[in-house]
């Protein structure tokens, strides 16, 4: 309201002067808003996981900015254009970029590249940039924040169904260029418009207060108004989805970690008690929310880091399966040293608040599932049979070894086994499930409040 009103009564390049000025106090107000809130959010998150971003060589010549979209255009590339990104979906163009790249990811995906080679401090670039688009300031592309900001709301919110799933953050190099880019969710479908998009706004806006996601910038902004939502839902036969997830910002991420924290332990407390402890507390200690639990999950992954090093372990590439997941810290660690998908299995409370965790975490190359994990039919819903590397930690007494896990190709297991087992014992039971397993190395590892455990590493394939 005020900035239209200052643009009939001053001159037009006083007006764009101060429209500007209203329009960079609007995005100061959420930094400022966002830095208060997010002080302890800050120490709390200062730990070692996190998620390796990949770079992948580019067959085709690529550059930033305009230079980018014209690029794909001269080569006949059938593109969707936004302000900051360049979105392609044909297979013939991922394969003509790199014949391999497609191989990566178990889902059918696109590639939203960004245009912008501003850097932000998490090593992605900002959404934004004002070397794009005179729209964009400086304080507007600090306060939008970068694609890794937007890939954990975007999935904050495909866990609602209103947005894609974005599956991994890329960078394409071809010579000295470098241009990163989004995998997402592709959705195949049309584009909503009329009292059906009006509705689906309504919905969307009602998630985000849930969620408290605040959109950036006007509430009477293009991107929300009919007729057509400047193109930003498209619909398929799964549903209606929001798929330009650039305005929106978490400006209390310590709320989110405390509900997220309080969250977990309800579904996956241990029960018992333990001086100092309370009553109730999680299985294991949670990595970003300062939470404890019954098992000290970094120096148990510290521990088994050590292991799997001696035997030059490399996840690089690696397709990763933890039955029994539990938080599926497990694969934040495989996926921190390069792990090209994760895969974690758990009862269906478990998994899906597991599934939150990662993704809010930042650890977006993953598939959590819940299931009857004895039920003979696991195999035939996971979308990956060929496993470099599972992880079969303290599960076998409750499970035993079902058939399901038969029909999988296994190449190394790390095993660990419970209180009161020895090695030898879990020895023979590897043996007994696969007898020509080849049994690498082994030892006893005690964290936390539980007893010692024996680990063994062993290839069985």
């Amino acid at each position: 309201m005020i900035k239209s009103q200052v643009k009939t009564i001053l001159p037009t390049p006083v007006a764009k002067v101060l429209g500007r000025g209203l329009h960079n106090l609007r995005h100061l107000r959420y930094l400022l808003k966002r830095s208060l809130n997010n002080s302890s959010a800050r120490a709390k998150s200062s730990y070692s996981l996190r998620q390796s971003v990949e770079t992948v060589h580019s067959n085709i010549e690529l550059g930033t900015g305009k230079e980018l979209e014209a690029i794909f255009a001269n080569k006949g590339f059938p593109i969707d254009l936004g302000e900051y990104v360049v979105y392609l979906h044909e297979t013939s163009c991922i394969q003509a970029i790199n014949p391999d790249f497609e191989q990566l990811y178990p889902h059918p995906f696109g590639l939203k590249f960004f245009k912008s080679s501003d850097i932000s401090p998490d090593g992605t670039p900002y959404y934004t940039s004002p070397k794009i688009s005179s729209a964009a300031t400086a304080v507007t592309m600090r306060a939008v924040g970068s694609i890794q900001d937007k890939m954990r709301i975007s999935n904050i919110l495909s866990l609602r169904g209103v947005a894609p799933r974005v599956y991994d953050i890329v960078k394409f190099e071809s010579g000295d260029v470098v241009v990163f880019a989004q995998v997402v969710q592709h959705i195949d479908g049309a584009i909503v418009t009329g009292e059906v998009g009006s509705a689906f706004i309504d919905k969307f806006q009602a998630i985000l207060a849930e969620e408290g996601i605040s959109r950036l910038g006007s509430k009477q902004h293009i991107d929300f108004a009919p007729p057509d939502f400047n193109r930003n839902i498209v619909a398929d036969d799964t549903g209606a989805y929001y798929v330009d997830i650039q305005n929106f910002e978490i400006l209390d991420q310590d709320a989110r970690f405390r509900q997220l924290a309080e969250k977990i332990q309800d579904v996956t407390h241990f029960g018992q008690g333990r001086p100092l402890r309370g009553q109730r507390y999680s299985y294991q200690s949670i990595p970003g929310l300062a939470t404890p639990g019954k098992r000290d999950t970094l120096y148990r992954i510290s521990k088994i880091d050590g292991l799997l090093k001696a035997h030059q372990v490399d996840f690089r590439n690696c397709n990763v399966l933890d039955v029994g997941c539990n938080l599926g810290t497990l694969l934040m660690y495989a996926l921190s040293e390069g792990a090209k998908w994760g895969i974690g299995l758990d009862m269906p409370a478990i998994a899906q608040v597991s599934k939150q965790y990662l993704l809010e975490s930042g650890f977006s190359r993953i598939d959590v599932l819940g299931c009857d994990l004895c039920e003979d039919k696991v195999a035939s819903f996971l979308p990956i049979s060929k496993f470099d590397f599972v992880f079969y930690m303290s599960i076998e007494n409750h499970i035993g070894f079902p058939s399901w896990l038969n029909e999988l190709s296994i190449d190394l297991m790390l095993y660990e086994g419970h209180q009161n087992e020895s090695v030898d014992e879990i020895t023979d039971k590897i043996k007994r499930w696969s007898p020509n397993a080849e049994i690498l190395d082994s030892m006893m590892m005690q964290d936390g409040d539980s007893l010692p455990r024996p680990i063994l590493l062993a290839r069985i394939t």
